[in-house]
């Protein structure tokens, strides 16, 4: 190796494999529900309503929070004149920092009044708890063409062609070779990392996660279908690949771990987290 090289991917890689662009995304998280009705269970996870389960769906507390985002969604659009899904994100993780004491916008605190209740007694618990409604209406959206998000059971490509992809894959495997090279991306799909079970990357690919020494593990199944605990990557900062991912903006399946203090970043911990996957630490 001579040395490094670094290269900035934006949302445009992976538009042609038909994911969203960023403004194509914002437009999609602002205009939810529009064309499928999405509720959510009793459990918290994002459902499709249809004529079969339509007329079993409880309304529950989590439907309230998704009512609630839309309203600030609409309000967030209508104040800045946009709406950009990633500084709707930073908008309503800063209100979730602050109490009706110290919140300037009294418009927002009457849109949160309606909703305030047993389940969310403050303004700034009600708005602690639009993560992961948040969280998961940006994974319903954020699928290829085929409806591929993670890409559990894509099984290995060899090098022939790759449409769309072809004339990277041979720049990215001719300069790996003679130097190390850092792919910084925008994007939070993971459309890039599934690039390596291919004959250009050879699993040449590392994002500084390992599950070797981890403590973490999470469980696959349920009691009715039988369970298993597997575990989970954690993020320790080793890169010892020739090709080296920096996902700037997060990943759809990263989670972060807090410990008894959980807004002290030393008490955090950072791993990965597949579909299905339901957190359960060991130490």
């Amino acid at each position: 190796m001579s040395g490094s090289i670094s290269i900035l991917l934006g949302a445009g890689f992976s538009a042609p494999k038909g994911y969203p662009t960023g403004n194509q995304l914002s437009t999609l998280l602002y205009e939810c529900g529009k064309e499928k009705e999405i509720a959510f269970h009793t459990n918290g996870k994002l459902i499709v309503l249809n004529e079969e389960n339509k007329h079993i769906h409880c309304r529950n507390h989590y439907d309230c929070e998704f009512a609630f985002l839309k309203k600030l969604m609409k309000y967030f659009c209508k104040s800045r004149g946009y709406f950009d899904y990633e500084e709707f994100y930073d908008f309503i993780r800063i209100y979730a920092t602050k109490d009706e004491e110290t919140h300037e916008d009294k418009e927002v605190l009457e849109l949160a009044k309606p909703f305030l209740g047993k389940d969310y007694p403050t303004v700034s618990q009600l708005f602690f708890s639009l993560d992961d409604i948040y969280d998961q209406l940006i994974r319903y959206f954020l699928k290829d063409e085929d409806g591929e998000q993670y890409y559990l059971n894509i099984g290995h490509i060899g090098k022939s062609i790759f449409p769309g992809y072809t004339g990277i894959l041979n720049c990215l495997e001719d300069l790996s070779k003679r130097y190390i090279i850092n792919v910084h991306t925008l994007n939070h799909d993971l459309f890039f990392e599934r690039l390596d079970s291919t004959d250009w990357l050879s699993s040449q690919l590392c994002d500084g996660f390992n599950e070797l020494g981890s403590p973490y593990y999470g469980v696959y199944g349920s009691g009715f279908t039988g369970s298993y605990i597997v575990r989970m990557p954690m993020y320790t900062g080793k890169y010892d690949k020739k090709i080296r991912l920096y996902k700037l903006h997060g990943s759809i399946d990263y989670a972060v771990l807090s410990f008894d203090e959980p807004f002290d970043a030393k008490y955090e911990c950072c791993v990965k987290k597949n579909l299905g996957l339901a957190i359960g630490i060991k130490k």
